[in-house]
């Protein structure tokens, strides 16, 4: 998103020097980066909906939890003096 912006930014900048040939060219290329920014900005609020309601399914906090147990047992036997 932020690359998307920074060439929106710059092809918004060369449109105030262009001549009138390449002005109708410009003004394309920066619609179609509104586009581009706008579909960006619809993809990262589904993916990060997505990513929620993962986050409240009972799969994923089973195999969470599950994940978690194992760092802890393997934290705890790696804490534990060798030879114990």
């Amino acid at each position: 998103a932020d690359a998307t912006q920074r060439k929106f930014v710059i092809t918004k900048a060369l449109l105030c020097k262009a001549d009138r040939s390449s002005f109708d060219r410009l003004r394309q290329q920066i619609y179609k980066l509104e586009l581009e920014q706008k579909r960006l900005e619809e993809d990262a609020f589904v993916y990060n909906w997505l990513q929620q309601q993962l986050k409240l399914s009972p799969a994923y906090n089973k195999v969470h939890h599950k994940v978690l147990n194992i760092i802890t047992v393997t934290f705890c036997l790696w804490l534990m003096p060798y030879g114990a």
